[in-house]
């Protein structure tokens, strides 16, 4: 009788234990696991950057991507092959999937952690009691829900949003004119600080020497699109490449949130429209005749400026929204970071890609 005792307590045990220890249902179709989004990006078949370097994605070590240390979070080495595992987040040599950090999420959500480092307030994050990541994401979107997506950014691949339940499911009294846009805006146009972007990758540093080399994170802009997913106006990011070999640059640019909301310096009217008596130099260029100027290279000192505040992403974007395009003259094995070794090349992208959203209207820019 005893034995029997003792084995059903080993097998209930090991009931209780195999789950924990099993990849969750959702993980091998999660994107988390299939790291679809940088392909879906890149590919020449989704008009990526690989048609302008004729590059293979699989030739770039971009979905093998692992922390510096190359250890996962048993602090074994990652395989090589590369495969993604629970382990890359998860300790799992006490037994049990063990807990993930606020540190874990930011060693590859790298403009987060950007955003951090810069010192940009978040209302959230800074609460008396302090938010984290899975205050708000859910297992669902880490995870997955057993369906297949090519990107973040696909509607259902996740569901984390300011209006979701128990968040902000409705507008308070005290909101100004109580949404005069009649649901037309998403939250973050107006309460999101300020977007960021790690300006002008040096391509031929990652092709040849695996250095993720960008001039420097910008922030201080909102560039708005109208996003696919629920057709409301969105802030929007970009990434700016330069590649010496094919003589190619190229802007990739979608929706994206940060998380630099603020609650009481939200913007207002004047803010985002010159008709309504506001000042904003991106209209004003526009408006112009010349484009919208967005950056410039500064050859006398090796300095990069850029445009401040709200920027609408006008209808004629492939003409209209202008960047200065640079190059990376020291030794492609330099650690990243500030360098004087930057170079101008031009103003012209050879390729402009815009995903998952469109453009401001002619109406919306008036």
């Amino acid at each position: 009788m005893k034995k029997i005792n003792i084995l059903f307590t080993v097998v209930f045990i090991l009931g209780l234990a195999l789950p924990l220890l099993a990849q969750p249902g959702n993980f091998n179709t999660s994107l988390h696991k299939t790291r679809e989004g940088k392909p879906t990006w890149y590919d020449m078949e989704n008009g990526g950057y690989e048609t302008l370097t004729g590059i293979p994605i699989e030739d770039l070590g971009c979905v093998s991507c692992h922390p510096a240390d190359g250890l996962n979070a048993n602090g074994d080495p990652v395989p090589n092959p590369f495969e993604a595992t629970c382990e890359d987040c998860h300790a799992t040599n006490s037994g049990t999937p063990g807990p993930v950090t606020e540190g874990d999420c930011l060693g590859c959500h790298g403009r987060q952690s950007n955003l951090r480092s810069l010192g940009v307030s978040d209302v959230h994050r800074d609460a008396s009691t302090p938010m984290v990541c899975w205050d708000c994401h859910s297992t669902t979107d880490m995870h997955g829900d057993g369906n297949t997506y090519t990107s973040m950014l696909d509607p259902g691949a996740v569901v984390t949003d300011c209006e979701q339940a128990g968040c902000h499911e409705s507008l308070p009294g005290s909101h100004a004119a109580n949404d005069p846009h009649n649901d037309a805006l998403h939250c973050s146009s107006c309460h999101m600080q300020t977007n960021l972007s790690c300006y002008n990758c040096h391509f031929d540093s990652q092709i040849e020497e695996h250095v993720k080399r960008a001039k420097q994170p910008i922030t201080g802009f909102v560039i708005l699109v109208n996003r696919e997913k629920d057709g409301k106006v969105h802030p929007a990011t970009f990434q700016s490449l330069y590649h010496d070999s094919s003589g190619g640059s190229w802007v990739a640019m979608a929706p994206n949130y940060t998380h630099s909301v603020t609650k009481d310096e939200a913007r207002v009217c004047t803010d985002c429209h010159q008709n309504f008596g506001g000042s904003i130099p991106a209209i004003e260029d526009y408006n112009a005749g010349g484009g919208i100027k967005f950056s410039t290279w500064n050859d006398a000192d090796s300095t990069l400026s850029w445009t401040q505040g709200i920027i609408p992403l006008p209808i004629d974007y492939k003409h209209s929204f202008i960047m200065d395009f640079i190059t990376y003259e020291g030794n492609l094995s330099d650690p990243p970071g500030a360098s004087k070794n930057w170079t101008f090349v031009k103003s012209e992208a050879d390729g402009f890609q815009l995903l998952y959203s469109t453009p401001m209207s002619t109406a919306q820019m008036d």
